[in-house]
C-alpha cells in the first residue's frame, strides 16, 4: 500500500492507475489460491474459509473503497491473513492428533472411535505464529495479541526483505 502511494507521488505510475481496495486485494489472493496454488486440499480449504465470509470477520473488516482506504484499512488485510494462517495451523495440528489417535485405536481392540482432534491449549499455542521468542512486542502484558506489534512484525518479516533487494 505504502509502496503504491510512493510510486504515485513520485509519478513513476500514472495518477489514473487503478488502485485496489483491501477487499479487491483479498479477492485476488483468493482467486490465486483457487486457480494456481499447487496443493489442491490447501487451496480448497482456503477458498472455503474465504467464501464463508464470517471467518475472522473478513467481510466486516475489509473495505471495498479503493480511493478512501487508509493505512488502518490495509492493516486489516494483513491481520486477517495472519489470523487465517494461525487458524489453519491449529486445524492441522488437531487433524494430525486425530489421525494419530485413530491409528492408535486401530491397533488397540475395544477402544472407542476417535473424535475430532482435541489437543491441549499448550499444544495449540505452540503452533501459533509468531512465538513470544520471535516477537516479544506481539504480546500485551496480559498475554493477549498486540495487533500493532503483530503488524510491525509482519512488516519487518515480509516488507523488509522486499525493500532490501538491491537492483543494479
Amino acid at each position: 500500500y505504502r509502496g503504491g502511494l510512493n510510486l504515485l507521488k513520485s509519478e513513476v505510475i500514472r495518477p489514473n492507475t487503478h488502485m485496489f481496495s483491501p477487499l479487491e486485494a483479498a479477492d485476488t489472493i483468493r482467486n490465486y489460491m483457487e486457480n494456481f496454488f499447487l496443493c489442491s486440499e490447501c487451496s480448497q480449504n482456503f477458498v472455503h474459509i474465504y467464501d464463508r465470509c464470517t471467518n475472522n470477520r473478513r467481510c466486516e473488516r475489509l473495505t471495498d473503497d479503493a480511493s478512501g482506504a487508509s493505512s488502518a484499512d490495509w492493516k486489516e488485510l494483513s491481520g486477517w491473513l495472519w489470523e487465517v494462517h494461525n487458524e489453519v495451523s491449529v486445524r492441522l495440528l488437531n487433524e494430525r492428533a486425530d489421525k494419530a489417535r485413530k491409528q492408535t485405536q486401530r491397533t488397540s481392540a475395544g477402544r472407542a472411535v476417535a473424535g475430532p482432534g482435541a489437543v491441549s491449549m499448550v499444544h495449540e499455542v505452540g503452533v501459533l505464529w509468531p512465538t513470544n521468542v520471535e516477537c516479544v512486542t506481539c504480546f500485551s502484558d496480559d498475554g493477549s495479541w498486540n495487533q500493532d506489534g503483530i503488524f510491525l512484525f509482519l512488516e519487518r518479516t515480509y516488507w523488509y526483505v522486499a525493500c532490501s533487494i538491491v537492483v543494479f
